[in-house]
């Protein structure tokens, strides 16, 4: 309108996912091929879903997980997504913790094999920086899976009804969260 367009021809097109992406009837048998085709064994998932770029702070929750690792002995931690000049320093992280067997970065996932990581993970984390709302919430709310994300993503009408955890964006509070 600023600009000066006719309100007439402005058109809002909310943020959504379509639920014909992310199928129900993925079965138990395509789950385990999903898991073999990617060596993830059978352990527990911790699933970030995103851009490896600063502002979507895969390096948070990176260092949250490392922080966790006797918390969580069983569980392995999961990234979905292209490399946004990230990947090869959470690779050194990885190997310096020495959590290379644990940590699994499985590049661009797209269809199938996308929705089978959603509803492969038990724990969806949302470790923005910044973020206006974020997409992979409602693709995991379509999953069914519980997501935990920071308070800075634009989330906050959903936790108040108790539908995702928020913390703040700092590996110590990310830690104690997971």
């Amino acid at each position: 309108l600023a600009y000066g367009v006719d309100e007439n021809r402005i058109h809002v097109i909310p943020n959504g996912v379509n639920p014909d992406d992310f199928p129900s009837d993925i079965s138990s048998e395509e789950l385990t091929s999903f898991r073999n085709r990617h060596d993830l064994g059978n352990q527990p998932i911790i699933l970030f879903m995103g851009r490896l770029n600063l502002i979507k702070g895969p390096d948070i929750l990176l260092a949250a997980f490392v922080s966790a690792t006797k918390s969580l002995p069983r569980h392995q931690l999961v990234f979905v997504g292209p490399d946004n000049d990230m990947l090869l320093g959470l690779q050194q992280m990885v190997k310096q913790a020495g959590l290379r067997e644990r940590v699994h970065f499985l590049g661009y996932l797209g269809g199938r094999e996308k929705a089978c990581a959603y509803r492969a993970a038990e724990l969806v984390v949302i470790p923005s920086r910044m973020e206006a709302m974020s997409i992979v919430v409602l693709e995991a709310g379509i999953c069914g899976t519980p997501v935990l994300a920071t308070d800075r993503c634009g989330l906050d009408d959903l936790a108040a009804k108790g539908l995702v955890k928020l913390v703040g964006a700092d590996p110590n509070l990310m830690s104690s969260a997971l």
